[in-house]
């Protein structure tokens, strides 16, 4: 083992970077410092649209946050039988408790994972007893959309089933004694993957650990627009709503935004904007940080500072890390 210098590192690893390879890492990092491989995929097979062309060199090494967050050892092979249709089978787990709660309190999640489309259902929660009322809030929501009550299957872990159903009968055990994470079912290894990008994208920013929901959440939402595995040529949100993505409106978690301050809410020498960063993205409202406080505000109103990947700017350097959430 040897000790290099990070400064010397950073400039070899960056000494022949092209724009393409800036463009490439700066999607990488928007869409939940998604796997290049499967970025360049999701391209050349028209998943998504919007997606600039990308060079096909192979770029190793370009982000120093993954392996802070992702790495892990290979997989033992799994051979299972998997559902023929939508919510023939859910999967679902309850990961938790954190060490670090979040500043709305929560200390827990529950995961509800459709089998056949892969798409991710999560709910932050403060205690585990909550489990059961997020259960019915995702059942409602997926018979809503779907019209009737398809459910026939749910794989969970014997203390996950306790909450849900009060009796380990009433559901198909889908859990091994074995603690090691390969050998666990779908809703384990996804949690793996959720912590894995949420990790990845807190170390990127230096936000605070009390953030990880946000970046959890942030996390789902994206992993819902990318391939899978499972699924090659569709992203599990097309597999089950049966609509391509458009993934323009993709930022990176943490980015720099001005916010719009209403006319009504100004006087005629304040400032115009506000300065915030991005904690959660959806598709019409972006869910901004100011202050410690989080707000939910109309994409209108958001304007993010575009900076070069590589440069780190002086307003970067002299920014409040108590308002901008930055540890």
């Amino acid at each position: 083992m040897f000790i290099l210098d990070s400064h010397e590192m950073k400039s070899a690893m960056f000494a022949k970077s092209t724009k393409a390879d800036s463009d490439i890492e700066l999607w990488h990092k928007q869409i939940g410092h998604i796997n290049l491989n499967k970025l360049k995929a999701m391209k050349s097979k028209g998943v998504v649209i919007e997606l600039p062309t990308f060079k096909e060199k192979e770029i190793e090494g370009v982000c120093a946050a993954c392996p802070f967050g992702k790495q892990h050892r290979h997989p033992f092979p799994n051979k299972r039988n998997v559902s023929k249709g939508l919510l023939d089978v859910i999967h679902s787990d309850v990961w938790g408790p954190a060490q670090t709660a979040t500043f709305g309190g929560y200390q827990y999640y529950v995961l509800f994972i459709d089998d056949y489309s892969r798409h991710i259902w999560i709910y932050p929660m403060r205690q585990k007893s909550e489990v059961f009322g997020h259960f019915q809030n995702f059942k409602s929501e997926v018979d809503m959309y779907n019209g009737f009550d398809r459910m026939e299957e749910m794989h969970t872990s014997r203390m996950t089933s306790r909450h849900i159903f009060g009796s380990p009968k009433e559901f198909s055990e889908n859990s091994l004694a074995d603690t090691h994470c390969n050998r666990k079912g779908v809703a384990e290894r996804k949690n793996r993957h959720i912590l894995k990008v949420a990790r990845a994208m807190i170390k990127e920013k230096h936000m605070l650990k009390s953030y990880w929901a946000e970046a959890a959440n942030m996390a789902v939402y994206l992993m819902n627009r990318c391939t899978t595995s499972r699924l090659h040529k569709v992203t599990p949100h097309e597999s089950y709503f049966g609509k391509m993505l458009d993934l323009s409106h993709t930022r990176i978690f943490g980015a720099i935004a001005y916010v719009h301050i209403l006319d009504e809410k100004q006087q005629k020498l304040d400032p115009k904007s506000e300065k915030c960063i991005l904690i959660l993205i959806q598709t019409k409202w972006l869910q901004m940080l100011q202050s410690n406080h989080p707000k939910s505000l109309s994409k209108s109103r958001c304007r993010f500072r575009r900076v070069p990947i590589l440069v780190r700017t002086r307003e970067d350097s002299d920014s409040d890390p108590n308002q901008c959430g930055i540890g």
